[in-house]
């Protein structure tokens, strides 16, 4: 099972000084810890969606996909990212969240990878949330195209148990070959599912 609380992940650079760099394979592990406690700690705080910024350097790039793109200029993007209110899902047998991302700039497609929580309690405080169901895996954004969706849990593994409190959180980070940064978490609403 993928790790998963919510992390975004943009692969081709960033504007905190994301260097130029020629194709090479995209790595796909695992996000690193501090997406990990980020996504965490979103979970327990104030929802909100989360927005960031990123630049890409001019120069030659290989996506997650193995598609090379070519950017004469630097160009900047903007990525919004939300969690879902969670629900039951009768396809899933349980209760589920969604991740949404959406870019904005030149067109192209981003490689994201989204880290997503869902959390439970049964009493009506969000502090006393435990993580029950997780995902992390990437997916390519159609930049100013419809939002992509993550799903927590993953597609074809059963939701959580409902009957209680959930929240979901989401956090996001780029990968290599580009200069790691890090975007802010965000959550959805504190709600009963019954």
């Amino acid at each position: 099972m993928y790790r998963a609380l919510g992390v975004i992940v943009a692969v081709l650079g960033s504007s905190l000084g994301g260097a130029a760099a020629t194709p090479n394979a995209v790595a796909v592990g695992e996000a690193p810890v501090e997406i990990r406690d980020m996504a965490e700690f979103s979970l327990t705080m104030t929802g909100a969606a989360t927005t960031w910024q990123f630049s890409i350097p001019a120069g030659t790039y290989r996506d997650a996909a193995g598609d090379v793109q070519q950017f004469s200029s630097a160009v900047a993007y903007v990525c919004t990212g939300t969690s879902d209110n969670p629900h039951y899902s009768s396809g899933s047998s349980g209760v589920i969240a969604k991740s949404r991302v959406s870019c904005t700039g030149p067109n192209s497609t981003i490689p994201i990878r989204v880290l997503s929580l869902l959390g439970r309690t049964t009493t009506n405080s969000i502090s006393s949330l435990k993580i029950v169901k997780e995902s992390e895996y990437p997916q390519s954004v159609v930049v100013n195209g419809p939002a992509r969706t993550w799903y927590v849990p993953e597609l074809g593994e059963n939701g959580a148990k409902r009957g209680a409190y959930f929240r979901a959180s989401h956090a996001g980070q780029s990968v290599p070959p580009m200069q790691t940064f890090s975007t802010r978490g965000g959550a959805s609403k504190f709600v009963y599912v019954k």
